[in-house]
């Protein structure tokens, strides 16, 4: 994705900016943030504190 964002930045600057391939690169930038964003979410390490209540959680259900 990171990929086609570049080469739809490039093609959008030498080609003089027509609407579609603008409109093309912003959407390929809010794509990009959401799934760097969804990627952070899924790999990001829980908190010491969260791991230290987990015991705690599963007595109580």
């Amino acid at each position: 994705m990171a990929g086609l964002q570049v080469t739809l930045g490039i093609s959008t600057l030498l080609s003089y900016v027509p609407v579609g391939l603008g409109t093309a690169h912003q959407a390929g930038a809010l794509t990009l943030f959401t799934l760097m964003i969804l990627l952070n979410h899924i790999v990001r390490k829980p908190s010491p504190s969260l791991l230290k209540s987990l015991p705690q959680v599963a007595k109580t259900i």
